[in-house]
């Protein structure tokens, strides 16, 4: 951990969320420290994916490292058992915190009912800013959260990731049938 660097916590708990985010730490270790409070399926991508330090394990310690660190952001997964995930109460504590807070929108469907649509307060549970990796995910975003919250698009990481070990396994193949 750096003192220099700005601070994130990663929240997150489907394994759609995790792959992306994880791809995202990896692409901005070198900006920022991340912290991550990840529970099952999540949790076993992270930890496979070589995210053993820096582990929040329970929302105790996320609310002391929220008042007590600097923290610039919490990025937020969205699964899509939402409401029952830890995602929904951790969004609403950050907001009062005065935290950004931001949710990677990790799919192409069912985007409000990931914050708990059609309940009547459903908007409430929505972060600051929602993030979408694609074109057509932005696209989605737009049409549906333009009027209440700011949408960017943040090129999906864990595309790349996917793209980059496809093209190495075939240029492996290839120069081994040569």
């Amino acid at each position: 951990m750096s003192i220099n660097k700005e601070k994130i916590i990663v929240v997150c708990s489907s394994s759609g969320s995790a792959e992306i985010l994880s791809a995202y730490i990896k692409e901005n270790k070198n900006k920022y420290d991340f912290f991550y409070l990840t529970v099952n399926p999540a949790k076993k991508i992270f930890l496979r994916n070589g995210f053993k330090s820096h582990q929040i394990s329970n929302k105790k310690n996320f609310l002391k490292l929220l008042k007590n660190n600097n923290i610039k952001m919490v990025l937020f997964g969205t699964g899509w058992v939402f409401l029952s995930s830890i995602e929904l109460e951790l969004i609403k504590i950050t907001r009062k915190q005065g935290i950004k807070s931001v949710s990677f929108i990790d799919h192409w469907v069912n985007y409000r009912e990931r914050f708990g649509y059609p309940l009547k307060n459903w908007k409430n549970n929505l972060p600051d800013e929602i993030w979408a990796g694609d074109k057509y995910a932005f696209l989605i975003a737009k049409k549906l959260f333009n009027k209440i919250l700011p949408i960017k698009l943040v090129k999906n990481p864990y595309f790349k990731e996917i793209k980059n070990k496809y093209y190495k396994t075939k240029k492996i193949k290839v120069t081994m049938s040569s």
